[in-house]
């Protein structure tokens, strides 16, 4: 199958958890993979499967996450139909419950399949691939894929969110220069914008203001997100728009809602 997409609760989940001091309990070994007809969509509306014997099935065994994707380490193997399904089989949904609940990922099949009676349905190993992109962190994606998926919980950063400033690309490892000196300092970030009805984005709620440079900050080029005044973990980053060098006395800041931050 392609690499599954998040839904709408789990991506308001992991922005309130993270940015904005809202505990979100593991789903612990509560994990269940389903079948569906139809796309679930990002809310969790498609029409999952119908025959005799049908039931989603847990799955409590997930890759450690490498490279900031995980997939299912086993085969995951569906109840023997005891009657042919109502339609092709065309995506797959990972549940919090064995019933009802709330959707976390979601996914089309390669190639759709008709469920045949005495014929079971299964997913081989490693075939379900989740995966974050963009400008999520590897730290910060494995601790989510550990929190949501492997039970082991992701302790919110609390107040402790600190917006910084690059010379060079942070990349997803946080290898990139930060600029140092002449008064420059991470700022301290604690009000963050709750996520809309679509769930997977937050701004920067106020203006984020600089100290004013006592000498030259080069040439600022990527914002990065940590969680510690120094050093700490890199959460997001992102190329700055504009901008150009930052000499003695200029000012620094970003507008209230300047900084975009989004799950992909």
């Amino acid at each position: 199958m392609t690499t599954a997409i998040l839904s709408d609760f789990l991506e308001e989940k992991l922005i309130n958890l993270t940015f904005r001091n809202t505990a979100y309990v593991t789903p612990g070994e509560e994990i269940w993979v389903s079948l569906h007809t139809a796309n679930p969509t990002d809310v969790g509306n498609g029409s999952e499967v119908i025959y005799t014997s049908y039931g989603r099935v847990q799955v409590t065994a997930w890759d450690a996450p490498s490279a900031r994707a995980t997939q299912n380490t086993n085969p995951i193997t569906f109840p023997t139909p005891g009657s042919a399904g109502n339609a092709p089989v065309t995506h797959i949904g990972i549940f919090d419950a064995e019933t009802s609940g709330n959707l976390l990922f979601y996914g089309a099949l390669t190639a759709s399949k008709t469920i045949q009676n005495g014929i079971a349905f299964q997913i081989a190993a490693g075939a379900i691939d989740l995966a974050f992109s963009g400008a999520v962190s590897t730290y910060l994606a494995t601790k989510w894929f550990n929190h949501v998926l492997r039970n082991t919980a992701f302790t919110t950063p609390g107040t402790g969110i600190y917006v910084g400033l690059n010379t060079t690309d942070p990349t997803v490892d946080d290898s990139g220069n930060e600029v140092s000196g002449n008064n420059y300092g991470r700022i301290q970030v604690t009000v963050w914008d709750a996520p809309g009805g679509t769930g997977g984005a937050t701004q920067n709620t106020n203006l984020i203001q600089f100290a004013t440079p006592s000498g030259s900050w080069g040439t600022p080029a990527y914002v990065k997100i940590n969680d510690a005044l120094t050093t700490g973990n890199m959460l997001y980053f992102g190329a700055l728009v504009g901008g150009g060098l930052v000499g003695a006395g200029d000012d620094f800041h970003f507008d209230a809602g300047a900084l975009d931050i989004s799950i992909s």
